[in-house]
């Protein structure tokens, strides 16, 4: 009785195995940590320090691999070149779904971040994005339901919050809060109200 059960619970595990690799495809490993390395530009990152990590096989459709780059407590101003740099030292760049940009200097939202089709939290808190509109770049990101922005000079601008909720339909915690249907309602009533006031302002 108990081989047959040992029996019974392989199988279990082999289908359940079979059945993540088909949904899944790949399991995250470690994220890929360059934090506190004093770096001022993309191109410092090292490539000794981060050597490229090979795929390794967990079964049949299954793949170890880096899906999250930590690059926080820096000075980098500019991200020209991360998704090539990233190619070099990760198995595969579009696999990345989590990248942490938080405490640096950059002034905008850097187009580059769209090289990233499987970006779906994005920490940028701590940096100097001071223009609302920078926000709507990160549109045409599909996956993207979490977004850190607050410390930043935008923060400070009127209706931040029903701006990004607005924004970003897809969005589901913004600054480490979750956002509701009534911060989305709110934020849709908002933003009509703005469009109606910039209707009518274009018409005097």
């Amino acid at each position: 009785m108990i081989d047959k059960a040992n029996d019974l619970t392989a199988q279990y595990k082999k289908h359940a195995v079979s059945k993540l690799a088909q949904q899944w495809q790949v399991v995250p490993r470690v994220p890929l940590d360059f934090s506190f390395r004093d770096l001022n530009s993309i191109a410092e990152i090292s490539m000794d320090e981060s050597r490229k990590r090979h795929e390794k096989p967990l079964g049949p459709g299954i793949s170890s691999v880096t899906t999250a780059i930590r690059l926080p407590n820096n000075h980098i101003s500019s991200l020209n070149n991360l998704f090539s740099i990233s190619s070099r030292i990760v198995e595969n760049p579009l696999n990345i779904a989590w990248i942490d940009l938080s405490f640096n200097n950059l002034t905008e939202i850097d187009l580059e971040l769209l090289n990233f089709p499987h970006l779906n939290t994005l920490y940028l808190h701590a940096n100097n994005i001071a223009a609302l509109p920078e926000i709507e770049k990160l549109a045409q990101l599909d996956h993207l339901h979490t977004l850190t922005l607050h410390g930043n000079p935008l923060e400070n601008a009127k209706g931040y919050r029903q701006y990004a909720v607005s924004r970003l339909a897809r969005l589901k915690h913004l600054d480490f809060c979750a956002i509701t249907k009534q911060d989305r309602a709110i934020a849709k009533a908002w933003w009509d109200y703005v469009e109606r006031k910039k209707g009518v302002v274009e018409d005097m």
